[in-house]
């Protein structure tokens, strides 16, 4: 398909896109029977209304007259060259799921959104560098706000996209810093693309806009409300590699986009802080259940940076690997990408290298062998250890493993092992 051809598929796109009573599910039931928003936006009356009480009851919802009375006067209404138009001109960028140049994380998530809208004057495509989202409390403490400093800067020499919610303390601290150290950053909001908020990160704003990617599924001219964030954070998580709390309460709203992160497979780090301290409660709480700890940013963001580069050599995908299906919905091949030919980055001594071809340093039927085999660069603890090996007491695993910490073969770091 050209692009003038898919400029004009999204047209119609936007169409159904700002049309209240659709919602994700249905566009997606739609689209697997083979209809283009252009099919129904040209369709006879008679036939939308069947098609749309079919989509309805197939997906168990409830039909109303008065939904299929608004997607009909949406189509009377709307001007579907002007409204388009409008877009354009304010230099924002409509995304939807049955094109190319949808974030082809985001696909993997549970609930993608049909559509988001992007606004930059960058012009490099930064889609394949890690991202690391960085999140943690508004009213921060002095410790947080260098923690987000340094985890911004540090992501941006290391050419790791940072992504956050422009957000007032950890995440706007993080990505001015990030951004001011010439790294890439993107700022998910919860209100339009050309909605700053809150307003005194105007200039932060201004930016990201100029260096980095200004991200919303949120409609142009969208106020900021309440109910708007929770749905935002889920796409903060499913743009990321992995996601990283630099300080937080014991309750706190962070924890809605930890909790995300985990349910869409992410990796969630954590920076301990003292334990009399209610800013480092949360990050506390979320190491003793399970979460990486980060104890020194450079080192543990290298770490970072390796796994995620590793995983994409093992599993191949990239932001150019996506083919359309026969609904147009672009799917993934499973071929190997241009990281691979980054297997031989070093970093301060650690060889980033395939991890389907190391070499197992000891027998493989030996228990040493055998714990070294179910181990990668993602650390784990003793206890999933000895849930894998399964027919040795534990005792035994401790005295392999300090032998294996010995030889050099394996890193303990903080109860945690790991190559």
């Amino acid at each position: 398909m050209t692009t003038k051809n898919i400029e004009e598929q999204k047209k119609y796109e936007y169409w159904l896109y700002q049309t209240n009573p659709l919602r994700r599910s249905r566009m997606i039931r739609m689209t697997e029977r083979g209809i283009s928003p252009k099919d129904l936006y040209e369709m006879k009356e008679e036939e939308l209304k069947k098609l749309w009480r079919s989509i309805c009851q197939n997906g168990q919802e409830s039909v109303t007259e008065r939904d299929i009375a608004l997607i009909l006067e949406s189509r009377r209404t709307f001007d579907l060259q002007g409204e388009y138009a409008k877009l354009q001109e304010k230099g924002i960028t409509f995304v939807s799921i049955l094109h190319e140049d949808y974030a082809y994380k985001l696909r993997n998530i549970p609930d993608p959104p049909f559509a988001y809208f992007k606004r930059t004057d960058n012009t490099k495509n930064r889609s394949d560098q890690p991202t690391i989202a960085i999140i943690g409390a508004r009213n921060c403490s002095g410790y947080g706000k260098e923690i987000a400093k340094r985890l911004g800067m540090c992501c941006a020499d290391l050419g790791m996209t940072v992504v956050s919610g422009l957000a007032a303390g950890i995440d706007s601290i993080a990505q001015e810093a990030a951004n001011q150290a010439g790294g890439f950053v993107q700022a998910v909001l919860g209100s339009g693309v050309d909605i700053c908020y809150p307003a005194q990160n105007r200039s932060l704003y201004d930016a990201v806009l100029k260096n980095g990617e200004i991200l919303s599924e949120y409609l142009p001219g969208t106020a900021p409300m309440a109910c708007n964030f929770p749905p935002r954070n889920r796409i903060i998580s499913g743009l990321s590699d992995a996601l990283i709390v630099a300080e937080a309460r014991q309750k706190s709203g962070t924890s809605i986009t930890v909790n995300m992160a985990l349910e869409q497979g992410k990796d969630v780090y954590a920076i301990p802080g003292r334990i009399t301290d209610p800013m480092s409660l949360g990050c506390n709480h979320m190491i003793s259940q399970g979460a990486g700890i980060i104890t020194d940013v450079e080192e543990g963001l290298l770490e970072i940076r390796q796994m995620i580069l590793e995983r994409k050599v093992q599993t191949g995908y990239s932001a150019g690997s996506c083919t359309g299906n026969q609904n147009g919905i672009p799917q993934y091949a499973d071929e190997m990408h241009k990281h691979a030919d980054k297997s031989n980055i070093s970093q301060d001594g650690m060889g980033l290298h395939n991890m389907n071809e190391r070499k197992n340093p000891y027998e493989k039927d030996d228990l040493k062998g055998r714990l070294y085999a179910c181990m990668d660069y993602m650390p784990k603890t003793m206890q999933q250890l000895y849930e894998e090996i399964g027919d040795v007491n534990i005792a035994e695993i401790m005295t392999a493993l300090l032998q294996m910490e010995l030889d050099g073969a394996v890193v303990e770091k903080g109860g945690a092992y790991s190559l």
